[in-house]
């Protein structure tokens, strides 16, 4: 069974492809189910608009938060720690489960060096119990010159995407704990792919493909997406948010169904497909 990680960027913020996001009274009946089934981790970040500060802090009692940090050009450790402390006391914690390095892409592999150590003095202060990052791809990964200076690396993986595991799979990396995002690719992959027409400026044949998949073997495209997740049996958990409690029900009814069924064709797609960095509306 997939473990799961309940994602937070669409509490009162625009998020994903289609700018929806998610009620205060709605994310509250979306953590009564994540605690109804055993859902104790939420993914958020220090900008998610003051994520802790929306909710009465009674609801996330008995949820472990991870957060990132997106590091500035001009580094102020000082402030990094304020902004902590300040967001621990906003959430009623003592300590984050984890703290991810949000943007290593913008920074030289000594820069990335130096955050991380702020990261581990942090953990060292008892303000998280785990460090990590938050990738895009493998470039990324490749900056880290040591693994054992992290603990968590959270990177999207899905059935268009699976560049960061097998760089993982390749360079036999171990003790670290593996969370996966985008497993859907922010809706993509369970939309109607006309839709697509209003995000990408590309062919969109691969989306056509997968649809003509599904339909051929019968199987839905959250099932097929969820099939896939559950084969990579290192995978810890996978980060997942939902705009409504409905939504996150009909996942776990899928969840509880996983089988072997899903595709293996779709190989060295288009980046722009893959890298929401890259995607362009009309």
């Amino acid at each position: 069974m997939v473990k799961i990680i309940l994602g937070a960027a669409q509490l009162r913020s625009r998020y994903g492809i289609n700018k929806d996001y998610t009620p205060v009274r709605e994310f509250i009946k979306i953590l009564k189910i994540c605690n109804k089934n055993n859902i104790k981790k939420i993914d958020t970040a220090l900008d998610y608009n003051k994520f802790g500060t929306q909710l009465t802090k009674s609801y996330l009692k008995g949820f472990n938060i991870i957060s990132k940090i997106k590091f500035k050009k001009k580094i102020n450790f000082h402030e990094y720690e304020s902004n902590i402390l300040e967001s621990l006391s906003n959430l009623n914690k003592k300590s984050y489960y984890a703290i991810l390095h949000h943007n290593i892409f913008e920074f030289s592999d000594k820069d990335i060096k130096l955050h991380i150590d702020f990261l581990n003095f942090l953990k060292k202060k008892k303000y998280t119990r785990k460090v990590g990052i938050s990738i895009y791809n493998s470039k990324d990964l490749k900056k880290i010159k040591d693994f054992k200076s992290i603990d968590i690396i959270q990177f999207p993986l899905n059935i268009f995407d699976t560049d960061v595991i097998d760089y993982i799979s390749l360079k036999k990396i171990k003790n670290v704990e593996l969370h996966a995002r985008s497993i859907l690719l922010q809706g993509i992959l369970v939309n109607n792919f006309k839709k697509g027409k209003k995000i990408f400026n590309i062919n969109y044949k691969t989306l056509l493909d997968w649809e003509n998949w599904c339909k051929n073997n019968n199987i839905s495209k959250l099932q097929a997406c969820l099939n896939f997740v559950a084969s990579i049996k290192k995978l810890d958990y996978i980060v997942i948010g939902f705009n409504k409690s409905k939504q996150l029900k009909e996942f776990l009814n899928f969840r509880n169904k996983t089988s072997n069924i899903y595709p293996n064709i779709f190989k060295n797609i288009n980046k722009k497909i893959i890298d929401p960095r890259k995607w362009k509306t009309k």
